[in-house]
């Protein structure tokens, strides 16, 4: 299949070489989200209410999932929290922090908080850890983006993201239908979560000698022929302005 015109890409074509990339594929950051079922708020473990698969006309990421959390009239929140999400020891420690982020709506002004995060298991202390960012909102029909960085647990444990949104008692069921759309967690995203979901890892190939089980993001070829390039991955991180490895490699 031909991927996307590309006019540069087009001239340098015309010269008939034997394959061509025209590196301007999408590899703005790693997402440490590699399917749409780790982004299903709605199958997380809930608190005061229930989820759904939820839908929308206007959703930021049309392509991705949308979960509803739906709150009940007689509390004043509801929470979902991940099942085991990834250790602390995956992200790039040299690095120092990590993000979550992502887009809530609220289908009326009964909204009065939304706060993300993650929760873990401290084995220093045996207890139960709660790190997150309160957002005071109270804005009605309007999608909005919520995100936050936090500094790396020193801790080899899993750790768990959660949605934790408040509500104004006195609305109807309807009121409390909060819908979520475009989870992200990721390292040194916080410049392009807003409009992307990232690019997920794979392993180079055995027949690319010397590079073979090596991380790294593929690059279709231009045109036609199907000869993938990879671009090399510094353990998480991923970016075509300023901070990854951009190498090139030609099966």
């Amino acid at each position: 299949m031909s991927n996307p015109s590309n006019i540069y890409a087009e001239k340098i074509y015309s010269e008939q070489p034997t394959a061509m990339w025209s590196l301007d594929d999408t590899a703005d950051y790693i997402s440490f989200i590699d399917s749409e079922s780790k982004r299903s708020v709605h199958t997380w473990e809930i608190e005061n209410g229930s989820g759904s698969v939820g839908s929308s006309e206007n959703e930021p990421f049309p392509n991705s999932v949308i979960s509803s959390l739906n709150g009940q009239i007689n509390k004043t929140y509801i929470k979902a929290v991940s099942p085991d999400f990834a250790k602390f020891t995956d992200f790039d420690q040299d690095l120092k922090v990590f993000s979550i982020g992502g887009y809530v709506y609220s289908p009326s002004t009964y909204l009065s908080s939304v706060e993300i995060g993650f929760e873990y298991y401290d084995s220093t202390s045996g207890t139960t850890e709660n790190v997150s960012k309160i957002f005071n909102i109270n804005i009605g029909k309007k999608w909005l983006n919520v995100s936050d960085t936090f500094v790396i647990p020193r801790q080899d444990v899993y750790f768990r993201p959660f949605i934790k949104i408040s509500y104004i008692p006195g609305g109807t069921l309807e009121d409390y239908r909060f819908l979520i759309n475009g989870l992200t967690v990721g390292q040194w995203n916080e410049e392009f979560s807003s409009k992307s979901l990232g690019v997920t890892k794979i392993k180079v190939p055995s027949n690319v000698r010397g590079l073979a089980g090596s991380d790294a993001i593929a690059a279709p070829s231009y045109g036609l022929q199907n000869a993938p390039g990879y671009y090399l991955v510094n353990n998480n991180t991923n970016s075509i302005s300023d901070k990854c490895l951009l190498h090139i490699i030609c099966l």
